[in-house]
C-alpha cells in the first residue's frame, strides 16, 4: 500500500484543487473563444454545453471530495470510526455519487471527442460507428462499476475484485477510444493537407500536434493511474483526483491553443465575410488549394480556412473535382 489512505486523500484533494483553478481559467478562455472569437454566424452550442457540463460535474466532484474529507477529519472526530476507515467506505452514498459523477465526466468528454471526429470526417457515421460502439461499452462498464461499488460490503477496499476489474476495464476502454479517435482526426487533417498542397507537413501539422498532445495528456494520466491501481497502491487516490480536472483542462486547452495560432481577429459576427460560411468547394485541376491553419470556428470545431488561389497545376499534383469542406472541423 505504501501511502496511508488519509494522506493520499489529502494529497489528491490538494492536487485536484490546484488543477481545478487552472481548469477555471482555461475554461473562461475557452468560452470566450467559443462565444466571441468564432468565425461562423452561430456559436457551436454543443461544445458550449459540453464545457458547461464539465464545469458543473467537476465542481460537483470536488465538492463531494471536500465533504468526505470534512466528515473524516472534522465531523466524525472522536467517533469510533477512524479517518482511514471512513475514507475506505466506498459504498457510502457520497463516494458512490462522486464516482458516478467521475464516470459521467469521462462519458461527456469522450462523446465530445467523437463529435469532433464526426465533424472532421464530413459527418460520416460510418467513420464514428466503431468509436460509438466503444463508447457504449464504456457506458455499460461504468454502470456495472457503480452498481457493484454501491453494494460493496463494509470493510471492502477500492482494490476489491468486485470493482477492480470494472474500474480497470472502464478506464482502459476510455483511453483506447481516445487513441483511436484522436488518430482518426489527425489522419483526416493530414490527408486533407497532403491532398490539397502535395506536402506532408504544412500549417495544419501544428494543429495535428496540438490535438495529439491533448490526447496524450489524458492517455498518459490514465495510464499512470492504472499502473498505481493495479499495483494496489494508495497513490491511486491521488491520481484519480488529478484525472478529473485534467479532462477539462485538455478540452479547454485544445480550443485555446488553436485560437492562439490564428491570432487576433474580429469578435463580431457582423464582420464575418460570407466566404467564411461552411460551403463545399469544387476544385478543377487548374486550381491549387493552399490550406492555412488559421481559423477556430466555434472553438476547435474548425481549424482551417481554404484559400483558393488560381495559379495552375504545380508540383505535378492532380486535383480532379476534389470536394473539400470550407471548414475543417476538429
Amino acid at each position: 500500500m505504501g501511502i496511508p489512505v488519509d494522506r493520499a486523500t489529502l494529497a489528491g484533494l490538494f492536487a485536484s484543487s490546484v488543477l481545478y483553478g487552472m481548469f477555471l481559467m482555461l475554461l473562461a478562455s475557452c468560452l470566450y473563444v467559443l462565444l466571441c472569437r468564432r468565425n461562423t454566424l452561430n456559436p457551436n452550442y454543443l461544445l458550449i454545453l459540453a464545457a458547461c457540463l464539465m464545469l458543473v460535474v467537476n465542481t460537483f466532484i470536488l465538492a463531494f471530495s471536500f465533504s468526505r474529507v470534512l466528515d473524516a477529519f472534522i465531523y466524525l472526530k472522536g467517533n469510533t470510526t477512524s479517518p482511514d476507515e471512513y475514507l475506505t467506505m466506498l459504498s457510502q452514498w457520497k463516494e458512490v455519487a462522486r464516482t458516478s459523477a467521475c464516470s459521467f465526466y469521462i462519458f461527456v468528454a469522450d462523446l465530445t471527442l467523437i463529435y469532433r471526429c464526426w465533424i472532421v470526417w464530413s459527418r460520416s457515421f460510418a467513420i464514428v460507428f466503431f468509436p460509438i460502439m466503444i463508447h457504449i461499452a464504456y457506458m455499460v462498464t461504468s454502470i456495472f462499476l457503480n452498481v457493484n461499488l454501491a453494494h460493496l460490503p463494509q470493510g471492502a477496499t477500492i482494490f476489491d475484485p468486485a470493482v477492480k476489474s470494472w474500474i480497470a476495464a472502464a478506464l482502459a476502454i476510455s483511453s483506447g477510444q481516445n487513441v483511436i479517435v484522436t488518430s482518426l482526426i489527425a489522419f483526416k487533417i493530414l490527408s486533407v493537407n497532403i491532398r490539397a498542397t502535395g506536402k506532408r507537413l504544412g500549417t495544419l501539422s501544428k494543429t495535428v500536434q496540438i490535438i495529439v498532445e491533448s490526447g496524450l495528456t489524458y492517455v498518459i494520466t490514465v495510464l499512470v493511474y492504472l499502473i498505481t491501481y493495479t499495483a494496489n497502491s494508495n497513490a491511486q487516490y491521488v491520481m484519480i483526483d488529478i484525472l478529473n480536472p485534467i479532462i477539462g483542462i485538455t478540452f479547454s486547452l485544445l480550443v485555446v491553443r488553436v485560437a492562439m495560432r490564428r491570432g487576433p481577429e474580429s469578435s463580431s459576427t457582423d464582420e464575418i465575410a460570407p466566404s467564411s460560411r461552411p460551403e463545399v468547394l469544387r476544385l478543377p485541376q487548374s486550381v491549387v488549394v493552399t490550406v492555412q491553419q488559421s481559423e477556430v470556428v466555434e472553438g476547435l470545431d474548425s481549424t482551417s480556412d481554404l484559400d483558393v488561389t488560381k495559379y495552375g497545376t504545380t508540383s505535378g499534383l492532380p486535383l480532379r473535382d476534389v470536394e473539400l469542406e470550407h471548414d475543417v472541423a476538429v
